[in-house]
């Protein structure tokens, strides 16, 4: 039994490697217009994050750096990509100049994110995991008495 009443906060957030940083990313491209990226260690793709259904953009390169310049085929039209969690892409049409960038975004856990990657673009944003603050009402005998008995007081979401 674990006694009557009572207040609890419970949620990963209250350990480092439960938090999380999503940041945007980029790869230099210097040819082709298909392939895979390495994703950051415990990494994952966050879809549809640029806007509607975007998943990453191609961008010109200026002094290393993705200038969110759109590159254009050798006929002027604007050079797209497809975007997959497992990394892959394909640009839907060939960039009149090399390199591009592959711009692109992930969620990693706290202790996986390295903040000196030179790939990271702009300020990584933390995230912190759903936290539930609540209290017990009555005596807790078993598993059950813990879901009946538990009033939920308030969800945060990160």
């Amino acid at each position: 039994m674990l006694g009557q009443g009572g207040s609890w906060v419970n949620g990963p957030a209250a350990v480092i490697g439960g938090k999380y940083v999503r940041t945007t990313r980029f790869v230099t491209i210097s040819s082709g217009t298909s392939g895979t990226v390495a994703l950051p260690p415990g990494a994952t793709v966050v879809l549809d994050d640029f806007g509607g259904t975007t998943d990453a953009l191609v961008s010109t390169i200026s002094g290393g750096k993705p200038t969110f310049n759109t590159p254009l085929t050798a006929l002027g039209s604007p050079v797209a990509t497809s975007f997959n969690s497992s990394g892959n892409y394909s640009f839907t049409g060939v960039p009149a100049s090399y390199p591009v960038a592959l711009i692109y975004r992930v969620e990693q856990t706290l202790q996986n994110f390295d903040s000196t990657s030179s790939d990271i673009v702009g300020t990584p944003n933390f995230i912190s995991p759903t936290v539930y603050w609540g209290s017990i009402q009555g005596n807790i005998d078993n598993q059950t008495d813990l879901i009946d008995k538990t009033v939920i007081n308030a969800m945060i979401f990160g």
